[in-house]
């Protein structure tokens, strides 16, 4: 059982929180939560979503390989953060979230709980990876007019020295008839 003194600092902060927040137990069943997490499923798994597992409603991953924040969180017994986290809702909606996990103890020490904390990134991290996407781009095209002032700065050296052979030429040619 997590500690009062506990329980109310974390009721005061939750306060303040504008992120998404639930607080589990070290078996992921759901303790609390706020609006905003109850806003990221839909309406027919939200209505129940105390006393479920998290790992149930909402799977975490880094590419495809699953991360279990609770677990992680339990067995270091401190926080734990991913900057870029995909959230999967269900088998049909995913988000991306900056992800934090902190360790919730009771009087004895133990971890008794865990806050976890979400800031959905979907929005921000689609537009990083579209300006990312712009910048590759834009370097592509950058070395496509590189190499193409390179090819006209040959081919403009080879015309001059075509011409200064021709010049020189006709030179020796004026010459050649003046004596």
């Amino acid at each position: 059982m997590i500690s009062e003194r506990t329980l109310e600092t974390v009721k005061t902060l939750v306060g303040a929180l504008l992120d998404a927040y639930v607080l589990v137990d070290p078996k992921q069943k759901i303790l609390e939560f706020n609006q905003l997490f109850y806003g990221l499923f839909p309406r027919s798994l939200a209505r129940n979503l105390k006393k479920k597992p998290l790992d149930k409603l909402l799977e975490f991953q880094l590419g495809k390989e699953p991360v279990d924040l609770v677990a992680q969180c339990v067995t270091k017994g401190k926080p734990v953060r991913y900057e870029e986290i995909v959230g999967l809702i269900g088998s049909e909606t995913s988000c991306k979230f900056v992800a934090s996990a902190v360790p919730l103890f009771d009087d004895k020490q133990e971890v008794a709980g865990v806050f976890i904390c979400l800031r959905d990134i979907t929005d921000e991290a689609a537009t990083l990876a579209k300006y990312r996407q712009t910048l590759e781009q834009d370097a592509r095209e950058q070395d496509l007019l590189q190499k193409r002032i390179e090819e006209a700065t040959t081919e403009t050296t080879q015309l001059k020295d075509r011409l200064n052979r021709t010049e020189k030429e006709l030179l020796d040619y004026k010459k050649g008839l003046l004596i």
